[in-house]
């Protein structure tokens, strides 16, 4: 059986840079999300503006709507889904844990009540997804930053 013995001298200075390593971690993470938010941010308004135009007007004056193909980003109508695109990165101290809130973001005035139905679709209508290829495709960018972070740990 293999016994081992650690004896720790000057705990205080072990613990403080622990604290001081957690600091740095937590503050590059911290970095890492809000650079990834502002990236998404003007991502998904970048597509929201491919391929799309405001309504334009009929063979008699009135407003003609232009409506994206089912499963592509929505035209450009308005410009209010646009402006409501933003991100919020929310640290819990307590726990140390990291929210990004990605989307229409604003409340209240701003809000944006059919966002939802254009990214999920109702019963009348398809999802025109502007939302989730975006967050997807980055999602599976954090995985490499991870480990490349925890690999600089380890060594």
């Amino acid at each position: 059986m293999l016994q081992m013995k650690a004896e720790i001298i000057d705990g205080a200075k072990v613990i403080e840079a622990l604290h001081k390593f957690k600091g740095n971690v937590a503050k590059k993470l911290e970095m890492f999300f809000k650079r990834e938010g502002a990236l998404m941010e003007g991502e998904i308004k970048h597509s929201l503006g491919i391929g799309g135009r405001l309504a334009e007007r009929g063979p008699r004056g009135g407003k003609r709507v232009l409506h994206s193909p089912p499963g592509s980003p929505p035209y450009l109508q308005s410009g209010r889904l646009r402006a409501s695109i933003g991100y919020i990165l929310e640290i819990i101290k307590t726990t140390g844990d990291f929210i990004l809130d990605i989307g229409a973001v604003r409340k209240g005035k701003g809000e944006v009540k059919y966002a939802h139905d254009l990214e999920k679709g109702r019963s009348n209508m398809a999802p025109r997804p502007y939302l989730m290829p975006v967050v997807m495709k980055h999602v599976n960018s954090w995985e490499r930053f991870l480990k490349m972070e925890i690999s600089k740990i380890k060594t």
